[in-house]
């Protein structure tokens, strides 16, 4: 009798455990990446994100089980697992309330548990995979934690924003990215080889960096809605050239450097035809600051960005994104 107990539970355990990774194969939310170099450097303990979140990165990998639990008397789940990802990790959010120094209890539930489930798609799509490296796994990470904490924010000190958090924040990537260098300043992560380049660094991102990001933004109208909103603009792309080229010079800063990229164009790439990310950032500076590498890893964040969005429902966005993204890469061939 108990070895028929252990046998069902066994059962029981590989169908909760298969229950997001079967959405997935089922509407084959998978990237198609081209082979390429995966980094496997080391991670210092003060940037590795698995050390600092370790309690709320494990939680969110055991997700499948309480949302099994959860949905088992449901037929219509897509409807719920937002509301009881929120659910599961209230009481998990305090690594991530501490190192954000505030700006995680400003979020909406929804950019939180966009942002939770999306870290669950990528690193089951890490772990089935099998290419992606615990380096870049780190740079994945990252990016999705900081992608959207800019949304529906009122961050620009030059206008006064409109937001309508029922449409989308479309200057979110260039709030997010203010975000993530503030934070990088706060915890002290940049490396400082000499004083100069301290001073310089500094210099340049709170005298020309952030001031020109806030001049960048563009009021349009919305075609059929008759209505307004703001947008980026790429018009300061040579200051925005300018100080990351100053992180990258580093090499010890590289990964902020690709983090900082994968933030701030992850809506700057072609996506879809029927719902084209615009402004698109031109050829000749998508040369200048991505390698094959990094367009791979944005590959990676740009079908599971969407994918988190229609977990339960099948998307038409999966396909387009990776055909797209194949005609970028050949831009490094």
């Amino acid at each position: 009798m108990e070895d028929k107990k252990d046998n069902v539970d066994s059962i029981n355990k590989i169908i909760v455990n298969l229950k997001i990774d079967e959405m997935m194969t089922k509407y084959k939310y998978f990237p198609n990446c081209t082979e390429f170099e995966s980094l496997d450097k080391e991670i210092p303990d003060n940037n590795n994100f698995s050390k600092i979140f370790n309690n709320f990165l494990s939680r969110l990998k055991d997700f499948d089980t309480y949302l099994t639990y959860k949905i088992s008397s449901k037929k219509n789940i897509n409807s719920s697992y937002s509301v009881y990802l929120i659910e599961y990790l209230m009481n998990y959010e305090t690594e991530v309330k501490d190192y954000l120094n505030g700006i995680w209890e400003m979020q909406l539930e929804e950019v939180k548990y966009h942002t939770g489930f999306f870290i669950i798609l990528v690193d089951k799509y890490i772990k089935i995979s099998g290419k992606i490296s615990e380096y870049d796994k780190n740079i994945l990470f990252w990016t999705i934690l900081y992608h959207d904490l800019g949304k529906y924010m009122k961050m620009n000190t030059l206008i006064d924003e409109k937001i309508d958090v029922l449409s989308y924040d479309k200057t979110h990537p260039f709030k997010s990215i203010i975000i993530f260098l503030n934070s990088v300043f706060y915890h002290n992560l940049f490396y400082y080889p000499n004083d100069e380049y301290k001073h310089e660094l500094t210099k340049i991102y709170k005298e020309e960096f952030i001031d020109s990001i806030y001049k960048s933004w563009n009021l349009e109208e919305r075609k059929y809605y008759y209505t307004t909103y703001y947008n980026i603009s790429f018009k300061y792309i040579d200051i925005i050239q300018k100080f990351f080229m100053k992180i990258k010079s580093q090499e010890q800063n590289e990964w902020i450097y690709d983090i900082s990229v994968l933030i701030i164009f992850h809506q700057s790439l072609p996506n879809n035809e029927w719902h084209m990310n615009s402004p698109l950032l031109e050829e000749k500076y998508i040369k200048i600051f991505f390698t094959k590498r990094l367009i791979e890893l944005m590959r990676i964040i740009m079908i599971y960005d969407s994918a988190s969005h229609s977990m339960f429902r099948g998307s038409d966005w999966i396909i387009p994104i990776n055909n797209n993204m194949d005609k970028v890469i050949k831009l490094f061939q």
